[in-house]
């Protein structure tokens, strides 16, 4: 051993004190990988030796993970496939984190990329003789690839301050599981990515215009919103105006076409078929534009207590559309078959990362880390 690891070495048997060392120094050490504190940290390994696993046999449908099972006691088969199953990849876990903020409608996909919606301010104006303030959501670019964008969401918290204080706590309150709703949104986005789609979340998106179809969906915007909601998109964007820092326009032409429905010529909503919501998906829990009363620069601001407490800004309200609350793709020619086999994979990570997190909270809720969850 000498010769392949530095000294000291440490070998520990198996069994329950065993397991219990290796969990423990495997928690020590990745709390220090995290911290950065101490290079020797790179000289530790952790090697596993299994028993022989059982020779395949024609029509397995256990595949792998119940071949390698095969090997331990009857009690312990069930807790190794689910390992097995699970592996040690941190895509699982990305693949969570993604879909989370996906099922609340805080990520969209638009012209050909993933983008992830930030809160942001332009400003104070006054309506009605009261002070509102003209809060917007500022979208940033992850990734065309869904898995490659579930990658970079995760170094753009760690890059970005604002993103890891906005993202962070939603993400943290849904794995502690007190958004059970939510939890549910993203079981059914699992079933839907692996049918290689990813339906929009926002529920001001009529679902019957998402029916299963071949073709993308292409409509006017006025399809899209009544009468009423033109004039009250016309009013609100008279404040917004005023802003010293103006908010992005929704689609090319928006603000023109707002200010003279009838002369102007229109924007069209272009969404791919992959995004067309049918009408047994479920939508966000919860309203996105909601969250952007919440002061979210705060501690704590995801809580249930500090969300009890009502409302932190009065703001100007627009509408979902004017929010860039949807999906666009409007380019021309771009064929989305790649990205609906890339959309299966996500769904397969994803579901690791879903039984992950029922092993977590099964162990918190037992509220013992060595205890059987299978049991």
């Amino acid at each position: 051993m000498s010769e392949v690891f530095p000294a000291p070495v440490i070998v520990v048997g198996v069994g329950r004190f065993g397991l219990a060392v290796l969990e423990r120094l495997g928690d020590d050490w990745m709390g220090l990988r995290l911290s950065g504190a101490d290079v020797s940290i790179d000289n530790l390994r952790l090697l596993s030796l299994l028993p022989r696993p059982a020779p395949a046999r024609p029509g397995d449908p256990g595949g792998n993970g119940h071949r390698a099972a095969a090997g331990w006691r009857p009690s312990e088969r069930d807790a190794i496939r689910i390992a097995s199953y699970l592996g040690d990849s941190d895509l699982p876990s990305l693949a969570l984190d993604f879909a989370i903020l996906r099922s609340l409608g805080l990520i969209r996909y638009h012209d050909g990329s993933y983008q992830v919606a930030l809160p942001r301010d332009a400003g104070v104006v006054e309506v009605e003789k009261q002070i509102h303030r003209r809060r917007y959501f500022d979208w940033l670019r992850l990734d065309p690839d869904p898995i490659m964008a579930a990658e970079r969401l995760r170094h753009l918290a760690q890059r970005i301050e604002d993103v890891d204080l906005f993202v962070t706590p939603l993400l943290n309150r849904v794995r502690q599981g007190h958004s059970p709703h939510t939890l549910l949104a993203c079981i059914d986005r699992c079933r839907a990515l692996v049918e290689g789609r990813d339906p929009a979340p926002w529920e001001w998106l009529n679902a019957t215009e998402g029916e299963p179809a071949a073709r993308s969906l292409d409509v006017p915007v006025s399809a899209l919103l009544d009468a009423g909601e033109i004039a009250d998109a016309q009013r609100v964007e008279g404040f917004l105006e005023q802003a010293v820092i103006a908010m992005p326009e929704p689609l090319p032409g928006w603000r023109w076409w707002i200010e003279r429905p009838e002369g102007a010529e229109e924007p069209r909503l272009v969404v791919p078929s992959v995004f067309l919501r049918r009408a047994d998906d479920l939508t966000s829990p919860l309203a996105p534009a909601n969250l952007l009363d919440q002061d979210w620069e705060t501690t704590g601001w995801a809580s249930e207590r500090r969300r009890a407490t009502g409302e932190v800004f009065a703001t100007v309200t627009p509408h979902p559309l004017r929010l860039g609350l949807f999906d666009h793709d409007s380019r021309e020619g771009v064929s989305h078959e790649t990205l609906g086999s890339r959309l299966v994979d996500l769904g397969k990570h994803l579901h690791r990362g879903l039984v992950r997190l029922w092993v977590d909270l099964q162990r918190e809720r037992v509220g013992d880390p060595h205890v059987n969850v299978l049991e």
